[in-house]
Order: C-alpha cells, then sequence, then structure tokens
C-alpha cells in the first residue's frame, strides 16, 4: 500500500473512500452534537454510521433519514451499517437507503453484545459463512453496483474461522473487508497475535481490499497495523 493515507481508496467498480483513515462506527457517541462538531472542525472525510438494527420489517424511508441525518447533514460520503440475519430485509432496507443517496452499505457480523448475539445477528453470524455469504449476494442483486463492505471479527471462538469467513464474503459479493482482529469471545480482551491475524486475512482476501481494525490509540498503532 502507499504510504500517503490521503490517496483515495478504490474498491468494486463503483466504490471510493476519500481517504485510506477510516472513522469507525461509535454507538453511543455519534450524537448529532458530535457530528455536528466533527463537520465544522473538518476532522474527517466520511463516515460510517452505527448500525441500524432490521429484524422484523423494512423501516419507512422517512425514518432512515432521520436515522442518518446527523451524518448526511454534512454533505461527506456517508456508508450506513446494517445489522440483522434476514437476507430479503437487509436487501430492501439497502433499496431504500440507496435512495437517499448514501455511498455505499456496510454490513455488521461483528458485534459481541450479549442481546445482539441472543438475536442471531452480529457475531453470531460468523458461526455460518453461508447464511452471510447469502446474505451478502441477496442485497448485491438488489442493489447492482451499490458498494458493498462488510465488517468482521477474526472469528467466533477461533481466528482460523477467517479461511472460511473471508471467502464466504468476498464469493457473495463483498467489495471490501474491515476487521477487527479479536473473536467474538475474546470481545475485548488483550490478544498477542492481532496483526497477524489482519496479515491473514490481507492473504485470504486477494485482491479485495482489507481495513485493520482494533487498539488504534495513536498514530503510531495505525502505522504498525499498516
Amino acid at each position: 500500500m502507499d504510504n500517503n493515507w490521503t490517496i483515495p481508496l478504490h474498491f468494486g467498480s463503483n466504490g471510493i473512500f476519500p481517504s485510506r483513515i477510516i472513522p469507525g462506527p461509535m454507538e453511543g457517541v455519534m450524537t448529532p452534537v458530535f457530528c455536528r462538531t466533527m463537520h465544522q472542525l473538518k476532522l474527517l472525510d466520511l463516515w460510517i454510521t452505527p448500525f441500524i438494527r432490521i429484524s422484523t420489517a423494512v423501516p419507512r424511508l422517512g425514518r432512515l433519514k432521520q436515522k442518518i441525518a446527523r451524518f448526511i447533514d454534512g454533505n461527506l460520503p456517508v456508508t450506513v451499517q446494517l445489522l440483522g440475519n434476514d437476507p430479503e430485509l437487509l436487501a430492501e432496507t439497502a433499496l431504500q437507503l440507496q435512495k437517499l443517496g448514501i455511498a455505499g452499505i456496510n454490513l455488521n457480523f461483528c458485534c459481541p453484545s450479549r442481546k445482539v448475539l441472543q438475536k442471531g445477528s452480529g457475531g453470531t453470524l460468523l458461526k455460518n459463512p453461508e447464511l452471510i455469504s447469502r446474505i451478502i449476494r441477496r442485497i448485491a442483486q438488489t442493489c447492482p453496483g451499490f458498494p458493498l463492505s462488510v465488517k468482521l471479527r477474526s472469528g467466533y471462538s477461533a481466528p482460523e474461522e477467517l479461511d472460511n469467513l473471508i471467502p464466504a464474503c468476498i464469493a457473495g459479493g463483498a467489495e471490501l473487508i474491515i476487521l477487527h482482529f479479536r473473536t467474538v469471545t475474546e470481545a475485548y480482551d488483550q490478544v498477542s497475535n492481532g496483526l497477524e491475524r489482519i496479515t491473514r486475512a490481507v492473504s485470504l482476501a486477494g485482491k479485495t481490499p482489507v481495513i485493520g481494525s482494533g487498539d488504534i490509540f495513536s498514530p503510531d498503532d495505525a502505522e504498525r497495523m499498516r
């Protein structure tokens, strides 16, 4: 990778991030005041939203617009993160979001929250690579050409699960992978080989770009991960 962090990152046929520094979704932190401040101080050049949970129905267009208003008000590219386990509902929601002019969809297959896991979404889906692939494929079929990325952990209980997860995501049509190097069961524990896991993911992904995530507290941490 080029050493210049400001070079845009192109992925798939239409996906583009304006730089190589991607702000992670932060539920409970990305309030309207937070977003407005970030916009005014020009501290970032794109957003990935905290997840919108899709469980029993497709939200109305007005409701979706309300949920992402604080991000799109800054006129920056916005990728909306969705969480759920129903391919049809997720695909129809992506189609609705496409009408709002967002930059793409990111699928959350990583959340370790007990409540999310009990609902069979987030990190639980890492146990089922075939369903992950079906979800991605259904969205790709419903919204052809719409930039589509995924957020993963390195497995549910073991990093070796990456050997199945990465190919499943790419086979489904994921064009970019964001990888938090811990497993779901590791939650936020310290791990000694996080960067090696990202290296393995990069190898498995081939030409599909991989964005590293986890324990970046300083520019030096980011450089080490890269």
